[in-house]
């Protein structure tokens, strides 16, 4: 009867569960119907929402799509407004330009002529000068081979003519080559030359820029047409000149060549000349250097002999620099007149000595004149040094374009 009882309980508990089973299915199967239906409900948002977001987007990308357009236009059109300005702003300077273009042409051809004019006067000035070296060559053969008919103290005379450039005197106008001329002293060459010419009483003077313009050759002178247009003063003028040809780098450049070079005793100049010269240079820097370190620099491009006088004396004046190096000078030129009046020393132990002492004491005399006197010079164009007409020595400056 137990057990009878106790499977009874076991059906009813497991009716029990199984009704809690279903029940629990029910339930499960109901909160996924609830689930499904409210993802569905969240996906047609989401999509709605998206499909609101992308049509806002292009919406946006429409409007700065057509901006970006009309900005672009306009830039363009703008663009194509100043280049049509442009292009009739040069075609109306084009005539000017021709006629700038025409001046030009003159200007070179009245040059051209005026130089083959200066070239047919050289021509028969150097006629001239043959013909009185020939007289003079049979002068001189005739005073060898009559030298009885001669008086023993007597050198002939010899007058040599020759042509130099005078471009730094203030009756004439100076000119300027970027690679011949310093440039500050160019412009106070100028300068002196347009303060007398402006005192000049004549009619239609040139103006400042229409006369410097005249200076200006070479390279130089296509710089100035390039220029011209841009200036309409002598400052404006001065200010874009220096810069140009005389800027801080050019000077630097100059500066340092001068430290490193050294001097040459075999060079046209005098070792006190060469001094005054690169002195002049270095006061032309901006700003120009102080007396001291000018001439620590050109100390240093001197033999050792004159660097230890420097120190010695101590030398710190010009004056007392070019007095010290006048004195070299004298010593070396002494020296080598003493050296070629030993090598044309008569012998006196030739057996014919006596019989022609007085015929080599005169050869002798007049050939040692003759070798130390001027000879006939060609006209000679500066173009290796800036501060001097006839002064291609030792070192040549050279100005490069910025």
């Amino acid at each position: 009867t137990e057990v009878q009882s106790v499977k009874t309980e076991v059906h009813s508990l497991e009716s029990k569960l199984s009704t809690e089973v279903q029940s629990v299915k029910t339930e499960v199967h109901s909160l996924e119907i609830n689930l499904s239906q409210k993802m569905q409900e969240q996906i047609i948002t989401l999509e709605s929402k998206i499909d609101t977001k992308i049509e806002a987007l292009e919406e946006r990308t429409k409007n700065q799509h057509t901006n970006l357009k009309q900005e672009i236009t306009s830039q363009i059109n703008t663009k194509f407004e100043e280049q049509n300005l442009k292009i009739t702003i040069i075609e109306e300077q084009i005539p000017h330009i021709h006629k700038q273009v025409q001046n030009i042409s003159n200007e070179v051809d009245t040059q051209i002529q005026a130089h083959e004019e200066l070239i047919q006067a050289n021509t028969q000035t150097l006629s001239k000068q043959n013909v009185t070296l020939g007289l003079l060559t049979q002068e001189i053969k005739q005073i060898k081979e009559n030298p009885v008919t001669t008086n023993l103290n007597q050198i002939p005379e010899i007058i040599i003519n020759y042509m130099g450039d005078h471009s730094d005197s203030i009756n004439k106008l100076p000119h300027f080559h970027q690679k011949t001329k310093n440039p500050p002293e160019f412009l106070e060459q100028f300068e002196k030359y347009y303060h007398k010419y402006s005192n000049r009483n004549t009619r239609d003077k040139l103006t400042y820029l229409e006369l410097i313009e005249q200076c200006f050759e070479g390279t130089t002178a296509t710089w100035f047409q390039i220029i011209k247009l841009e200036i309409n003063t002598a400052d404006e003028f001065k200010v874009k000149f220096l810069k140009q040809f005389w800027s801080p780098d050019i000077q630097r450049q100059i500066k340092r060549r001068i430290e490193i070079e050294k001097y040459r005793s075999e060079g046209k100049l005098t070792m006190a000349e060469y001094f005054i010269d690169r002195t002049h240079t270095l006061k032309s820097m901006i700003p120009p250097l102080n007396d001291l370190d000018i001439i620590e620099i050109l100390s240093n491009n001197f033999n050792e002999q004159i660097r230890a006088a420097v120190s010695v004396q101590n030398i710190q004046t010009f004056e007392r620099f070019i007095e010290l190096l006048n004195r070299e000078d004298m010593h070396h030129k002494t020296e080598r007149v003493r050296r070629n009046s030993n090598e044309y020393k008569p012998n006196t132990n030739s057996p014919t000595h006596n019989q022609n002492s007085n015929r080599n004491y005169r050869n002798d005399g007049y050939d040692r004149y003759n070798k130390f006197a001027p000879t006939k010079q060609t006209p000679y164009q500066n173009t290796q040094n800036y501060s001097r007409p006839n002064h291609k020595q030792n070192y040549s400056p050279n100005y490069p374009n910025q």
